[in-house]
């Protein structure tokens, strides 16, 4: 399970995050591309992503669950409204970098936790803190 949601946070947190580079750095093309991609494959991801917190359910602590919980609903879910929106709106190129940077600052930050913690729950080694 822990490699399984590793594999689907980091793959959708970079699908989303290729949407907004490519609309800062490159061509017009480029940039619709992601966005196609994103577009066609964010509900999956969404989808095997609370597949694997069902799982977390039966197999985690109560307070682990709400964890990876709240990371889906607060972190994920409001993500991808953020970037919709950004889309949805036509903003400035300044409202795109300002996302980006972000969004590519607390990467690490938000998922390593969720991650970490559930290694701990399953005993597979010691974390550094």
């Amino acid at each position: 399970m822990l490699e399984n949601l590793a594999k689907q946070l980091w793959e959708f947190e970079n699908l989303a995050l290729t949407v907004s580079y490519y609309k800062l750095n490159a061509s017009d093309e480029k940039y619709q591309n992601a966005l196609q991609e994103y577009d066609a494959k964010a509900w999956s991801y969404f989808s095997n992503i609370r597949i694997e917190l069902s799982k977390a359910h039966r197999l985690t602590s109560a307070d682990t669950y709400q964890m990876l919980y709240d990371f889906y609903r607060d972190w994920l879910i409001e993500m991808d409204a953020i970037l919709m929106a950004l889309v949805k709106n036509n903003v400035s190129i300044e409202k795109w970098r300002e996302y980006h940077d972000a969004f590519q600052a607390t990467l690490g930050e938000k998922t390593d936790p969720i991650l970490n913690r559930l290694s701990e729950e399953f005993h597979l080694g010691k974390q550094n803190n």
